[in-house]
């Protein structure tokens, strides 16, 4: 377990702004591309043992305030992990956040009255899976009965956590892929459109069952909830594309019928307004032949062969019909009147049904044209002008052939289609999403939860929001997993940055502590160099002495003063540091204490009994003014030099 100076302190990152189910892209993500999941897990699993998250302390100090013996220190607390495996740990916490119905405080209690101990990795976790839900809490835009009913068993995340690490780096963990399945059912739903349908209901029942399970844990068990709730999704979508497909078939049916009535009627207005016509004529025209064109139209599309023979065929009987105001108009009309009743007969399609009317309509239409080409006098009327609805902004009647501006609509449909996607939008007081675009219509067909229509929206007003940037989706695409995977990927990079930082920092002290390790040592050197060149020095000059008095052959008396000099210096020389002397200072002996001798100088300095600076003194001269009386020695201090000479040896095998 980590001891205190391994312990390193991670901020659980904060969330940035939503993204998009299954694009989930994060710096971390990126910098992680070469770990494989098992050892994301591991490193996850590390962090919550070893970090210290900045809220861990202030949680750890709960069971201070609860628990009537002593808490486990903060520093040490991990250690119960090794009394505790992972997964008792976990099934303790999933078992104790049953009973906490969703309080932190409640739980925290409980697991003090049950448990000696309160450690750091369940702290962690806690922590952890609480950052992670107040981030997904403000974020998702599940209605607030399902995302509270989550949050409540939010404790149990957390013993999955500990159990499961790689509960929240892998999509195809069972547990991450139900919170997936089951926030999908909900999305688009609305308790104030009633309650959720039976299938949603029954899948979310599923999920708040295991995790309420005592085998929550267990593998098998979370196969086989995440089978049941899939069985619900595949039938749920399926439901949903059946219906979605209905309504997609009767609205487009619906348009197309809308473009067949609208062409249609301009055609028979086209060719027939200005003229009067047999009231017969007319009753054919408006009734069994327009019908049997919105056939065509409807069927085959108003480009067809069909349509467009039918569409020629209606200036043909108008022109048969209509007043005879010359002799070649009269002898055009006996070309193609023999033919005319066959074509007409021909084209009849919402009569094919019906053979006796049929035949009773082209009698009629038969009788009506004899008496024309016999010049009788038939009666007449003006031509009732038939309603055509318009279609949307910037098109033409597709009679007069006009294309101009429809392309550009249907290039601006299609990519705010691909803009709207499956996302939801607030429409009124309603949540729904973008279904289809009603090309005649030149609408947007919203659509419910459900599969049901809402409205129909103009294009050019669902355009000009975009534009306005004011047409945002609704926060429904941020699933718990979503966010628990983001988090999870940061704080493993943190916790790995703070690892290599830590390494570097151990590296570089290793590196001062060896630097002054070798400063110490060569000091050490320099100190014991100077002391044998001292001694050398001094070796040399009483060798010096001696030869001096040999070779000069000095009398008694110059040499007893050689004598004496050099038991002066060996005297100078035998004050050990702290020994002690008497020293003449203006007139006056005054006590004092070797300090400092500087063997390369020859320097010694003398300090008096408050440690301050009493003399600085040359050995030569402290010679003179040892033989001259100025300087006493009263202990050479050889018991202080061997407790110091001891301490220094002590120090220099620590280093």
């Amino acid at each position: 377990m980590p001891t205190d100076h391994e312990q390193t302190t991670v901020n659980l990152p904060q969330a940035p702004g939503p993204d998009t189910p299954g694009q989930i892209s994060t710096s971390a993500e990126e910098g992680q591309q070469g770990q494989s999941l098992k050892e994301l897990a591991a490193n996850l699993s590390e962090a919550l043992m070893r970090a210290e998250f900045s809220e861990t302390r202030d949680l750890l100090a709960i069971p201070n305030e609860l628990m009537r013996a002593p808490v486990p220190d903060a520093r040490t607390a991990g250690t119960e992990v090794d009394q505790t495996s992972r997964h008792e740990l976990a099934r303790s916490l999933a078992e104790a956040s049953l009973r906490a119905e969703g309080s932190l405080t409640n739980l925290c209690e409980d697991w003090i009255e049950r448990h000696d101990y309160f450690d750091r990795l369940l702290a962690n976790s806690l922590v952890f899976i609480e950052r992670i839900c107040t981030q997904w809490s403000g974020q998702s835009g599940l209605e607030d009965a399902v995302r509270t009913a989550l949050l409540k068993r939010r404790f149990v995340f957390a013993a999955l956590l500990i159990d499961q690490p790689e509960f929240i780096l892998d999509p195809s963990h069972p547990v991450a892929q139900l919170l997936n399945f089951v926030e999908q059912l909900f999305a688009g739903w609305e308790s104030a459109q009633g309650p959720a349908p039976g299938f949603v209901s029954r899948a979310f029942d599923t999920l708040q069952n295991l995790l309420d399970d005592d085998h929550v844990l267990q593998h098998e068990q979370q196969v086989r909830t995440l089978e049941q709730v899939r069985t619900e999704w595949q039938r749920e979508q399926k439901r949903r594309q059946i219906l979605e497909q209905r309504l997609t078939d009767s609205e487009l049916g619906q348009d197309l019928s809308m473009q067949a009535e609208s062409l249609v009627a301009q055609r028979l207005n086209a060719v027939a307004s200005h003229f009067q016509l047999p009231v017969q004529v007319i009753e054919f025209l408006q009734g069994v032949w327009q019908d049997s064109m919105l056939l065509a139209c409807r069927q085959h599309g108003p480009e067809s062969k069909q349509y467009r023979d039918m569409h020629v065929l209606c200036d043909r009987m108008v022109f048969a019909f209509r007043e005879i105001e010359s002799e070649l108009q009269r002898q055009k009309l006996f070309g193609f009147a023999a033919a005319l009743s066959t074509e007409v007969g021909q084209r009849l399609g919402s009569l094919d049904n019906d053979a006796g009317r049929k035949s009773s309509v082209l009698a009629t239409f038969d009788a009506a044209l004899q008496d024309i080409l016999r010049g009788k006098e038939l009666e007449r009327q003006p031509w009732p002008v038939l309603a055509a609805a318009q279609r949307g902004r910037a098109a033409e009647s597709a009679v007069n052939g006009a294309a101009s501006g429809n392309d550009d609509v249907a290039v601006d449909a299609a990519k705010l289609m691909q803009k709207l996607g499956p996302s939801w939008f607030r429409r009124g007081d309603r949540l729904c999403k973008a279904l289809i675009y009603l090309p005649w219509q030149q609408a947007i067909l919203w659509s419910d939860f459900a599969g049901r229509k809402v409205l129909t929206e103009p294009l050019a007003e669902v355009l000009a929001e975009a534009e306005k940037g004011i047409l945002t989706a609704e926060a429904g695409a941020v699933p718990l997993y979503a966010v628990a995977r983001r988090v999870g990927l940061r704080t493993v990079q943190a916790y790995l940055d703070q690892k290599v930082q830590a390494s570097e920092r151990f590296a570089a002290e290793k590196v001062q502590r060896e630097t002054a390790r070798e400063k110490a040592q060569a000091e050490a050197a320099a100190i014991l160099l100077a002391r044998e060149n001292a001694q050398a020095r001094a070796d040399e000059e009483k060798a010096e002495a001696a030869r001096q008095m040999q070779q000069a052959e000095l009398d008694s008396e110059a040499k007893a003063e050689l004598q004496l000099l050099q038991a002066a210096r060996e005297q100078i020389d035998a004050i050990h540091l702290g020994g002690s002397v008497q020293i003449r200072k203006n007139g006056e002996m005054v006590n004092g204490k070797l300090a400092v001798r500087l063997n390369a100088t020859g320097k010694l300095i003398f300090v008096n009994d408050l440690g301050l600076k009493l003399e600085e003194i040359l050995r030569d001269d402290a010679v003179q003014r040892l033989l001259d009386g100025d300087i006493i020695i009263r202990d050479a201090g050889q018991a202080f030099e061997a407790r110091l000479a001891r301490a220094v040896g002590r120090i220099g095998v620590r280093n």
